[in-house]
């Protein structure tokens, strides 16, 4: 499975290296703890799902030293065992544990730059903010020239590990992570590909997503922890496009509209196969390729709406048509979308595509690709109207990897 770490804390700052030869830092001395801090190391294993030995408090700084990178004031560990949403929570096998952004404030995220970060991390933040904008998800960041109690403040300082090169706080409150920060002291030089992967990265905390190769979190189904290419594996490279389970990941916490699962489409040569489960490409379809989506369908049927069938197109490969009509008791409803374009929605085209079958009965077929993109075609028609936002490219292909 894909580890997605979601904490419970507004300053949990994930320390993010580049350097594959770290040196181990000095650990706090274990100290001879009060019924406060053993209670609250308890709750924090619990909550955070981490072993209770790698949890240790030192009081010289008042804070609990989470997995060696991790700080939390002790202040605040007392807020989140009083806060019933974590006290209460049991994070097993769960995508979230409530840490994260809600929906509105997913879709009005707002990025602060202070004055003293420099004009080659300014527009690597920039173009970070595009790419994440271009995830088909409610996210969608701005810039602001002030800082609020809402907005993720960019700032740059030293921060005492110099194998690090940012850190970045978790979700908090319903909003985004409240900052980021650039190491001034990053012990190794960065071409402007290093920086554009770091900010990509740590925004992704910022959003209470956590590095893909640890042991400890919340799970996201559907994923999977060989993705070492992904934006979020902890040690750094020059990758700076979000991979197959990325994308997953991130349409499984911030879907385009509440109640709404992405359409996923897969091609394996000639043949389509559309889900919004991604859990059913297993190995036994060995070969088909995320070749993008087709939108957003709503999970159940809300006014207005009408189910949308997932035909076997054939019956001897997993080729498949979509119809707004069921065809057999075979056909699967996929989801729901609106037969007449609403606010928010976009065309969901479907375009023919003739393959012939000489010495065949019949000695043709069509395949067919759904999409939200409009295209000059002789065969296209619209099959409804899906919750969806413009993105400028389509998503790469993918192997898909378990």
């Amino acid at each position: 499975m894909y580890l997605i770490i979601v904490f419970c804390s507004s300053h949990l700052f994930v320390q993010c290296s580049s350097d594959d030869n770290k040196k181990d830092t000095e650990q706090p001395v274990i100290e001879q703890y009060t019924d406060d801090v053993i209670m609250l190391r308890k709750f924090l294993s619990t909550s955070l799902h981490i072993d209770i030995n790698k949890i240790i408090y030192d009081s010289g700084i008042s804070s609990f030293i989470i997995d060696g990178d991790v700080v939390m004031p002790i202040e605040e560990a007392r807020d989140h065992y009083s806060d019933s949403s974590c006290k209460n929570s049991n994070k097993t096998n769960q995508q979230y544990s409530g840490y994260k952004m809600k929906p509105e404030m997913a879709g009005s995220v707002q990025v602060y730059i202070s004055p003293e970060v420099t004009s080659e991390w300014r527009i690597a933040i920039n173009k970070a903010i595009i790419i994440w904008n271009n995830t088909n998800s409610s996210i969608n960041i701005t810039t602001t020239n002030t800082t609020t109690s809402l907005s993720i403040n960019i700032i740059m300082g030293e921060i005492p590990e110099k194998y690090t090169i940012a850190n970045a706080s978790y979700p908090s409150g319903g909003g985004p992570g409240k900052r980021m920060k650039i190491n001034t002291i990053y012990m190794n030089k960065l071409n402007d590909t290093d920086r554009l992967h770091t900010i990509i990265h740590e925004l992704g905390h910022n959003f209470g997503l956590g590095h893909t190769e640890e042991t400890e979190g919340s799970l996201i189904p559907c994923t999977s922890s060989k993705d070492i290419g992904s934006i979020m594996f902890g040690m750094h490279d020059d990758n700076t496009a979000f991979t197959y389970f990325d994308n997953v990941a991130i349409s499984t916490l911030y879907p385009i509209a509440i109640g709404t699962k992405k359409l996923y489409k897969y091609r394996k040569d000639q043949y389509y196969f559309y889900t919004t489960d991604p859990c059913e490409i297993i190995p036994s379809k060995d070969g088909y390729l995320l070749v993008g989506d087709a939108g957003y369908l709503y999970e159940t049927q809300i006014p207005g709406t009408v189910p949308l069938y997932r035909i076997l197109n054939g019956s001897t490969v997993k080729d498949h048509k979509l119809n707004k009509n069921q065809t057999s008791s075979n056909d699967v409803i996929l989801g729901y979308l609106y037969p007449t374009q609403q606010p928010g929605t976009t065309a969901l085209y479907s375009y023919g595509i003739y393959e012939s079958k000489p010495g065949q009965t019949p000695s043709y077929m069509y395949h067919y690709d759904y999409t939200t993109t409009n295209s000059e075609a002789i065969l296209k028609v619209i099959v409804g109207y899906v919750s969806n936002k413009t993105i400028i490219k389509e998503t790469p292909e993918y192997p898909i990897l378990l």
